[in-house]
């Protein structure tokens, strides 16, 4: 699946695309130092909420699964103004991401 996705993402122009650990939480992260931290601790490049439960779920029923993530903030002080400025981009991503893995599958 990673191939696919790699794939994928070659689609996009002028976008930055990397293959990595991802971290789950319960919480959203507007804290620079918070992300530092993250990043130092686990390796991390992004952060999110949703992922683990998915990947928990598929790995329980031996079902292969990839996810993709379109950053919408930047995770530091302003993340919450970054998320509106971001989401219809990363939106937009997504949609273009999930449209050539489906075909290429």
């Amino acid at each position: 699946m990673i191939s696919h996705g790699k794939i994928a993402c070659s689609s996009l122009e002028n976008v930055n695309t990397f293959v990595g650990r991802v971290v789950s939480g319960d919480q959203f992260i507007a804290n620079s130092e918070k992300i530092k931290w993250l990043n130092k601790e686990f390796n991390a490049l992004a952060c999110e909420m949703e992922g683990a439960s998915i990947a928990h779920v598929a790995y329980l029923n031996d079902v292969p699964f990839l996810i993709i993530r379109s950053i919408s903030d930047n995770a530091n002080n302003g993340a919450h103004m970054d998320y509106e400025k971001f989401k219809p981009i990363a939106v937009k991503n997504s949609n273009i991401i999930l449209r050539s893995m489906l075909k290429s599958m």
